[in-house]
């Protein structure tokens, strides 16, 4: 057994901290009746940015399944009114056997709560997603359209994409000179 004096024991020890960020991503994955299958997370974008598209009712800023900082919704026009809550989306079939995602739950206006349409198109030559607005109809409602590689429907299975994590080691020394015992003797104690 070794003897290790008083105050001379280092230990090591190390923590791990993530950054994450305020990102809530959700399932972005659909199946429609007709039995294609839609995975759009390739499309949500990871550090609560979005894509964004102008248009004669303001700016309006899009992440697919996860949220926009400005605003903390999934849809945000002019920069902070949220025109649909990333909580409250749902999927169903589009025209044309694409996908459509409906995002509820916006702030009030004077026909209720805003809500955001997006209508998927799908363009296997796409190497950027593309963005336009369509129009607002009915009132409080708002049209948009995607055209995405990712809008076409594949078979089942999974195309995952996660956001990055960082991982940051800090090493910390700890010396108690309080130490009474030997290593060993404090593992027998």
């Amino acid at each position: 057994t070794k003897m290790v004096r008083k105050g001379s024991l280092v230990l090591m020890m190390v923590m791990v901290m993530m950054e994450v960020g305020n990102a809530i991503e959700y399932a972005c994955t659909y199946t429609s009746p007709s039995g294609y299958y839609f995975d759009l997370s390739p499309l949500s974008k990871c550090y609560l940015t979005g894509y964004s598209v102008n248009s004669d009712d303001g700016t309006f800023e899009l992440n697919i399944c996860n949220t926009i900082a400005a605003c903390n919704a999934g849809v945000c026009q002019n920069g902070g009114t949220s025109t649909g809550a990333p909580s409250n989306f749902t999927f169903s079939s589009g025209s044309s056997g694409g996908v459509k995602v409906t995002y509820d739950g916006g702030l009030p206006c004077s026909h209720g709560p805003r809500k955001s349409i997006i209508q998927f198109i799908c363009d296997k030559s796409a190497t950027e997603p593309v963005l336009s607005f369509l129009g607002e109809s009915p009132s409080c409602v708002y049209n948009l359209a995607m055209s995405s590689k990712y809008a076409c429907p594949t078979s089942p299975g999974p195309q995952l994409q996660f956001c990055p994590v960082n991982v940051y080691v800090v090493p910390h020394t700890h010396d108690d000179v309080g130490w009474q015992q030997t290593i060993d003797g404090y593992y027998q104690s």
